[in-house]
């Protein structure tokens, strides 16, 4: 039992401490250059408390400042025992609840609806414990109304703490606090700052506060002394034919000192995200546990992308500390984050890892098993991974500090430090009367210690045992009676999330049972979202179930599954197939027929088009025989026409293929060689002047000076990192590229264009790493995939080229995105052909053989782009001054451009099989942008091929970025 005393504290810490440690609630245009133009106009907050959990109810009025209609984004990061679990949208006048799908399903038909103008809303989780809302519409000079609610356990302080603080001025701020328990106190307010109005009910006690135009800058803090009672106050909640329990309790244990290391190794994350984090903080608790050792070796080692130098300090005199904070005070926090090193190569008896834990660069999701001495990871910002961090911990016999939470000071993390943790060692039960008790035996201790189970029959026992080790040293038994429990709400669920914490130490093995649970205990985690759709059309369309407690929707929805002829699983099973479509073995054949076409015949072609004025002709395809024909490609003609036929009669599981007899260019074609001249990209940026006249030892610092006012923008790492790559700072380059992993975590668009500057830079491996994650994130983007089989084969891997090339093609995609299977085939064939002449073996077995023909060409260009909902042209001019577009698709030259991508990322295709000698200008031009989101540059990325498919084909690449509609960029030339 506990007795309540409350207490509203606004002042308790320091404002440096908050500064650094407050959740700001982030509202924000995606990628808007305008301050102000989407802000947080009202929050009204309810928090009710029981049995050690809160539940929160933040109620959000959202206003659009300016005259277009937008989306918008509301970002927040939660603490370590903290999720979402309700999440509201107005629509039509009313609050609608989300509904919980799959995240990557959820994302789809948000998107989806978004391009058709419906309403819909979205919350999900992105990197860590941040959570991110979208809404659209947002009305031009109007509001939307939204509500996110969140569960908190407060296993590990006796404090309710709010601190999701606006970072903007309120018209107006309601807080509403209700702790249910009996006997409660009447709490005393200590800070006469802001008064709380307190109200005593039979159940406990209320506090509120109303405040206009009004900024909050400091968290709210109550706190809720523990009741001394030795008896033990079950909770339960009954859903469908489970009882649900709860209880908690403190565990008193005599602390048990550790062995103290010699040699400490001391891992320091400097990548842009450690900003955030509270270094002094930090600091001072490396310094007080330094003081404790026996003269030891210190050895600091810096990273963040990559490792960085580390430097040693031997012992623990005032000096020695004063230099080692010296040196820790001068590291600059730049790049990425990547958790996936080698933590065991700079050696110790015992390794500190102050990170948050937010592996932006690589995983790191395998260095919780592979490390060989203790662990400790130590974090002080809000926003982290806060369950990898306990993980990594754990999982190599140390433990997890969290500083961020403002209860958790130095004296607490150096007690983390100094002795071996407390460990739950046992669980006794009659398994028949319970099921499926968390935590797991083996788990760390805190002082606050909380169990929730299914109890099956009326009455059980649950005995739990306590020690160092191996060693029981304490132990207390629960007797749960279900009559003579305390039924509340939240039970269930909190249960389930402890669930979803367990599961979560094994992801990869448990991912399926995670999002079942969180799917049917409406939880937000890393693989589930909430959402809210307008119609019941909608979520008929999308085979979403509605919330029950809309009724009239509800009725609806199930009027609608009740006449309509539900054709789903069959669609399900036919996008699930390998299967492939129709359309491409149409496309093919048509990219055959362009193909097999001569110069003549184009000509022949164009001129009757022209003489008829007629929108549309067929290219008949040629006999054979063509194939074989003298002329001024003659040997490539064959290479081609010999790959087009080498698998016809059958497939060997591994296929071999043949080396070519001879690969000599026809003596006529010679001195036919084609140049290709990039034109250089280089955007007109004050800082870039800056950086040209900064001495090139000091430019790093000098960009490290910019970095401060150009800390937000993509456009600014790109152009930066491009020019130290001039200079031949490659590794400089490198870090300063990948701050835009860093920016706004799981942004495809900032993915995108971060992947296509790392294959400009031939970082091959880093790109695949970025891309993995890309097609994770939006499996339904198939140029996503194309990307990744691209860089797999930039990388030598050409069997994962080919599967994943081949994978475009049998898939199904949405409409928007007709004829990138052709491109991608294009591609598959160039390097099967590659392949054969290099003696490589590749298994294709899988692979239709209908579709295994290599269509060489003089000249190839592909443009993509990283934006979606973004339309971007290729143009191309041939050398009788005719530019091949979107109007004008087929040349008299017989260059040919492929389907024209209005709604996003291309690729846009040129091809021309025999070029006529002369020079062919490439252009890019911004067509137009349908986002609902105020604009930024857009990355744009041409690839330019000479003798494409054949074994003399050379490949160049840019990366530029277009700013404004209709602006036409001169990529550069092929001169033939």
């Amino acid at each position: 039992m506990k007795k309540i005393f409350i207490t509203s504290i606004f002042l308790f810490f320091t404002a440096t401490i908050f500064a650094q440690q407050t959740s700001f609630i982030n509202i924000k245009i995606p990628d808007s250059k305008t301050e102000g133009t989407v802000r947080l106009k009202e929050l009204s907050a309810e928090a009710e408390v029981y049995a050690d959990i809160a539940v929160t109810k933040l109620d959000m009025i959202i206003e659009n400042t300016t005259a277009s209609i937008l989306e918008g984004e509301i970002e927040f990061p939660l603490g370590e025992n903290e999720s979402v679990t309700g999440y509201a949208l107005d629509i039509d006048g009313r609050m609608r609840n989300g509904v919980v799908v799959e995240k990557e399903k959820g994302r789809q038909i948000f998107e989806a609806v978004v391009r058709q103008g419906i309403d819909p809303g979205l919350v999900e989780k992105t990197a860590g414990n941040n959570f991110k809302t979208r809404v659209y519409p947002i009305p031009a000079n109007g509001v939307r109304h939204l509500q996110i609610t969140y569960q908190t356990e407060l296993k590990n302080t006796d404090r309710y703490i709010f601190s999701a603080l606006p970072e903007n001025q309120l018209d107006s701020f309601d807080f509403k606090i209700t702790i249910l328990k009996n006997n409660a106190l009447m709490p005393k307010e200590l800070s006469d700052k802001n008064t709380f109005s307190f109200s005593e009910m039979n159940t406990g006690i209320t506090a509120t506060i109303s405040k206009k135009n009004y900024k909050l800058t400091s968290p709210i803090i109550f706190e809720i002394p523990s009741e001394t009672s030795d008896v033990q106050d079950v909770y339960t909640e009954d859903i469908g034919s489970s009882t649900y329990f709860y209880f908690s309790k403190k565990i008193k244990a005599e602390p048990e000192e550790k062995t103290l290391p010699e040699k400490l190794t001391v891992w320091w994350d400097i990548s842009s995200s450690g900003e955030k984090r509270n270094i002094e903080k930090e600091i001072q608790l490396l310094e007080t546990y330094a003081a404790r050792l026996d003269n030891p070796e210190i050895m600091i080692v810096p990273f963040c992308n990559e490792v960085h130098n580390a430097k040693v300090f031997t012992g623990n005199s005032k000096q020695e500390l004063k230099k080692l904070r010296d040196f820790i005070l001068s590291l600059e926090y730049d790049g990425a984050t990547n958790l996936d090193v080698d933590f065991n190569f700079a050696g110790g008896d015992e390794l500190l890892i102050f990170t948050d834990g937010l592996s932006s660069w690589k995983d790191g999701s395998d260095i919780q098993q592979n490390i060989s001495v203790p662990v400790y990871t130590i974090n002080s910002s809000p926003s982290a991974d806060h369950s990898r961090l306990k993980a990594i911990a754990e999982k190599n016999s140390g433990a997890y500090i969290n500083l961020s939470n403002p209860s958790a000071d130095v004296s607490y993390g150096l007690k983390k430090l100094l002795e071996n943790p407390l460990r739950l060692i046992k669980i006794e039960y009659n398994k028949k009367a319970v099921e499926e008790i968390f935590p797991s035996e083996k788990s760390i201790v805190d002082e606050n210690f909380s169990v929730a189970g299914i109890l099956k029959k009326k009455e059980a026992d649950v005995t739990l045992y306590f020690g160092h080790g191996t060693k029981i040293e304490n132990s207390f038994t629960v007797k749960i009676s279900a009559p003579d429990t305390i039924q509340t709400k939240n039970i269930a669920r909190q249960w389930a999330i402890k669930k979803i914490n367990f599961l979560n130490e094994d992801y990869k093995k448990n991912k399926q049972q995670i999002i079942e649970t969180a799917k049917k205990f409406g939880i937000v985690t890393d693989d589930t979202s909430l959402i809210v759709l307008d119609t019941a059309e909608d979520y008929v369309r999308y085979n979403v179930i509605p919330p029950k407690e809309d009724e009239k929707l509800y009725r609806r929805y199930s009027e609608l599954i009740k006449n309509s002829n539900n054709n789903s699983a069959k669609n399900n099973r036919e996008e699930n197939s390998r299967k492939i479509p129709e359309t491409v073995y149409k496309d093919f054949e048509a990219f055959r027929k362009w193909w097999n076409t001569s110069p003549e015949e184009f000509k022949k072609k164009t001129n009757l088009k022209n003489k008829d004025e007629s929108d549309s002709y067929e290219i008949e395809p040629p006999v054979l025989s063509r194939l074989f024909s003298a002329g001024r490609n003659n040997e490539r003609e064959n290479y081609a026409a010999e790959s087009a036929y080498a698998f016809t009669d059958s497939l060997s599981l591994e296929v071999e293929l043949e080396e070519k007899e001879a690969f000599a260019e026809n003596p006529s074609a010679q001195n036919k060689e084609a140049s290709i001249q990039l034109e250089a990209w280089s955007p007109d940026a004050d800082y870039l002047s800056v950086l040209k006249r900064t001495k090139t030892n000091e430019m790093y610092k000098k960009y490290l000076e910019l970095k401060k006012e150009h800390s937000s923008s993509p456009s600014f790492y790109i152009a930066v990192s491009d020019y130290f790559a001039q200079e031949n700072l490659s590794s400089e380059s490198l870090r300063i590229l990948s701050n835009l992993a860093e920016l706004n975590l799981e942004s495809t668009d900032i993915l995108r264009a971060l992947a296509d500057k790392l294959v400009e830079h031939k970082y091959y491996k880093h790109a695949i790493q970025i891309l993995e994650k890309l097609v994770t994130l939006k499996s339904e983007i198939p140029q996503f995939l194309r990307d990744l089989g691209m860089a797999y084969y930039l990388n030598g891997e050409y069997q994962k080229a080919v599967d994943t090339l081949y994978s475009v093609a049998y898939k199904h995609w949405d409409g928007r995105f007709a004829e990138v299977q052709q491109i991608a085939l294009n591609d598959m064939n160039a390097i099967i052909a590659e392949c054969r002449q290099k003696k490589i073996k590749l298994n294709l077995s899988d692979i239709d053989k209908k579709l295994i023909q290599n269509f060489d060409c003089d000249i190839r260009i592909i443009l993509t782009w990283n934006m979606d909902d973004c339309d971007i042209d290729l143009w191309v001019t041939d050398p009788d001054e005719e530019k091949c577009y979107y109007g004008n698709k087929l040349t008299a030259l017989g260059g040919r451009i492929s389907n024209d991508f209005t709604q996003g990322y291309g690729p846009e295709e040129f091809c021309i099989h025999e070029a006529p000698e002369g020079t062919y200008k490439i252009e890019a031009n911004y067509y137009a942008n349908h986002q609902q989101k105020i604009l930024q540059p857009v990355t744009v990325q041409a690839e330019i091929y000479t003798n494409f498919g054949r074994p003399d084909q050379k490949r160049q690449v840019l990366t530029l970025e277009l700013t404004e509609k209709k602006e036409t960029f001169l990529i550069g030339t092929v001169n033939f």
